[in-house]
């Protein structure tokens, strides 16, 4: 999976693991595009970041599909500063 984030977000993997040693992801926010373990969308921050507008999913690793995230997520910023 490939995500955009504007902010840094520590998601936990949702498996039933003890909390303290399940696995963890940590994103760079900041705008970054990087490549995420599938199983973040389980954690329920992940439904709250992406309709916040905080976390934008890029549908692929291609330069156009990157361009539209990016644009996406500032449109989302300027709309947010609108209100």
């Amino acid at each position: 999976m490939v995500i955009l984030t504007k902010k840094r977000f520590g998601f936990v993997k949702q498996d039933g693991t003890e909390r303290i040693d399940a696995e963890r992801f940590l994103t760079k926010g900041g705008m970054e595009i990087e490549d995420a373990p599938d199983w973040i969308a389980t954690d329920p921050l992940y439904a709250l970041a992406v309709e916040s507008g905080d976390l934008v999913p890029v549908n692929g690793k291609t330069l156009k599909a990157e361009a539209e995230a990016v644009a996406k997520a500032k449109k989302l910023t300027k709309a947010e500063g609108e209100s």
